[in-house]
């Protein structure tokens, strides 16, 4: 009889292992279980409140605080391709806004897609129009369901828009159960296009070079040809490329710089993953000159960009930092900048060629404003300038290479003289040598004075 029981026993777990197996109860898990997550935008600088999304825990959660969560993105990496069926969202706030409050609800949308760059819509869901008592019920849970859904890839993309102090307590993932042909979607977006659209940002003033203002060409394209130059600096301060491209023969391109940290040494770097990828993608191709903004705040950038930019200069690209901020400098940038030299005989010398004394400014030049050196086989360039934006850490307005000047009534303005000392260190640092070198340059009564030599090199 005891052995009639233990087989029966046995074939009682073989039957549930099997009927287990042709279901796939063991695949029902939450396959977003700690995996990583990021923002697009980067919400917070805290490693913490990117880890309670997916910590498992519905009592901890993500507070956007007192910020709109307007067009944000929540994308989790699952590390591998899933087939996906089930997305859960908890949400502590979900059920804080009804009547006349609807257009506070939260609006959120499920995509998913092998690569962030290839993201297939899955599943959407809208503030109600009006509440009656079917929507109301729905509308006061914790969480919101999307199942039935049809989605594979590694990344799944989660939409949070119209959300007055979010709250996101666990984001959970079910992979679907048993076999499924794998069927690739025809219609995908990428992250960028998405949030693109989304945050409306396509609606911002388009950044071109078309405007010209008053100014002096101070290099011909037949002098040193064309200089190949990738910016880095705050959207803000885009005019600073159109003048310097007014004034030389410029082939660039830009990594624009939307939004920055709060703090000084973020553990979340503020570049958001949309901004990574441009920045690699961009530095992959080949240029004579990096120049990153005073508006750029090196502890912002993820490694993967750090080290790109470095190893860029190590192998020959030249390299132009203005006003980098000290308390935001990490160790890899420090060191370059650190090995650099500035002396009163060069710091005598570019003044007085470029007459930077005669020029009205906020502030003065510091004693070592200019420092110079190499990083490898690439030149680098140090420039400080006592700004009252650098000081104060505002990173959307002035020059991201220029001081601050003081009133002026005359033109040329007093940048002339600031540009032609940076396209010059420009020619220095990417080893170009100009067919005519600037020796000195004063305005007076409106009329501009050059004084020039010929066949020699910059800075």
């Amino acid at each position: 009889m005891r052995r009639l029981a233990w087989v029966c026993f046995l074939l009682l777990v073989l039957t549930v292992s099997m009927i287990s197996a042709a279901f796939g109860a063991d695949d029902r898990t939450n396959v977003a279980l700690g995996k990583k997550v990021v923002t697009l935008p980067v919400v917070n600088t805290t490693a913490a409140f990117f880890s309670r999304i997916t910590d498992g825990d519905v009592e901890t959660f993500a507070d956007w605080g007192d910020n709109w969560s307007d067009h944000t993105y929540v994308l989790i990496d699952l590390e591998k391709p899933e087939f996906i069926d089930h997305v859960r969202i908890y949400s502590g706030t979900t059920n804080n806004y009804t009547s006349a409050w609807v257009n506070l609800k939260p609006h959120f949308a499920v995509y998913a897609g092998e690569t962030p760059d290839k993201l297939q819509f899955l599943a959407e869901r809208k503030p109600f129009a009006n509440y009656d008592q079917a929507s109301l019920a729905d509308a006061v849970s914790p969480f919101v369901d999307f199942s039935g859904l049809t989605g594979y890839g590694r990344y799944v993309a989660v939409f949070v828009r119209n959300y007055w102090g979010c709250k996101i307590n666990e984001i959970e993932v079910t992979r679907g159960s048993g076999s499924r042909e794998l069927v690739r979607p025809q219609a995908t977006m990428s992250l960028e296009e998405l949030w693109m659209r989304d945050a409306s940002l396509s609606a911002w003033l388009q950044m071109n070079t078309e405007v010209v203002t008053p100014h002096v060409v101070w290099s011909a394209p037949s002098a040193v040809g064309t200089v190949r130059a990738l910016f880095f600096t705050h959207m803000g301060q885009f005019r600073d490329i159109a003048e310097l491209n007014q004034r030389m023969d410029l082939k660039w391109d830009w990594v624009p710089i939307i939004w920055n940290s709060t703090g000084d040494q973020p553990e979340v770097p503020a570049m958001t993953i949309v901004e990574e990828q441009k920045a690699l993608n961009l530095l992959s191709h080949d240029w004579d000159v990096l120049m990153l903004g005073a508006s750029v705040k090196w502890s912002d950038l993820p490694q993967s960009v750090r080290t790109a930019i470095l190893a860029k200069v190590k192998s020959g690209t030249g390299l132009i930092y203005s006003n980098p901020l000290k308390e935001c400098m990490l160790g890899d940038m420090d060191a370059v900048l650190s090995s650099l030299s500035s002396t009163p005989e060069l710091q005598s010398r570019v003044i007085s060629r470029f007459a930077l004394d005669k020029v009205q400014l906020m502030k003065p030049l510091p004693e070592d404003m200019l420092s110079l050196g190499n990083h490898g086989s690439g030149s680098v360039a140090l420039l400080r300038y006592e700004n009252f934006l650098y000081r104060e850490k505002l990173n959307f307005m002035g020059s991201a290479f220029l001081p601050e000047f003081g009133f002026y009534k005359t033109m040329p303005t007093p940048s002339e003289n600031f540009y032609a000392f940076l396209i010059d260190l420009i020619y220095s640092v990417s080893a170009r040598k100009p067919a005519v070198r600037i020796v000195s340059a004063k305005a007076e009564n409106g009329v501009l004075e050059v004084a020039v030599e010929k066949g020699t090199s910059g800075c």
